[in-house]
């Protein structure tokens, strides 16, 4: 079954190496953009959810509902940084490509 019959995109490409530059030079700085989007996104998944946790007990449908998908939204994007780092180093070729059924 191919990925995107699961509904879910694939990882972003890594952008062809500029001319004279280095590849291993080009591959390092994707690799460190992409660790650098998926801290960030880690982050404010992580306040998303702190968030979502202290809602008062009272709280409205609108104020849960509302919390909810912020924190879906940030958790969602959170993995397509994972997923585009991970697929950033299986390029690279520091880690072996994923196995998993």
């Amino acid at each position: 079954m191919s990925v995107a019959t699961w509904g879910i995109d694939p990882p972003s490409p890594v952008p062809p190496c500029p001319p004279k530059m280095d590849e291993r030079q080009h591959l390092a700085g994707v690799i460190a953009r992409r660790a650098s989007a998926y801290a960030e996104a880690c982050g404010k998944s992580v306040r998303a959810a702190e968030r979502r946790v202290h809602l008062p007990p009272g709280a409205s449908r609108a104020a849960v509902t509302s919390a909810n998908a912020k924190w879906s939204s940030a958790a969602e994007h959170r993995d397509r940084c994972l997923r585009d780092l991970q697929h950033a180093l299986v390029v690279a070729g520091l880690v072996p490509k994923d196995t998993t059924p």
